[in-house]
């Protein structure tokens, strides 16, 4: 999965306004090629340690984005 794939998939776990609106900007860069894979998973692990998404969503989005290839 890459960047985008993964940062649009997260928006539909999310139900706040904020966090899309945020996860937005990530789908953003993530098309323009900007999005560092660093900073989105501190945006994914901040959106589960608040509550926003499970565990379980934010080791299937990590694995996802730091095991592909196409993420280099």
């Amino acid at each position: 999965m890459n960047l985008f794939s993964s940062a649009s998939y997260l928006l539909t776990l999310l139900e706040s306004d904020f966090a899309a609106e945020v996860c937005f900007d990530y789908i953003a860069d993530a098309k323009s090629g900007l999005l560092k894979i660093d900073r989105y998973l501190g945006f994914v692990q901040g959106l589960c340690a608040a509550g926003a998404i499970s565990y379980q969503d934010w080791c299937d989005i990590s694995l996802a984005v730091t095991s592909g290839e196409d993420n280099k």
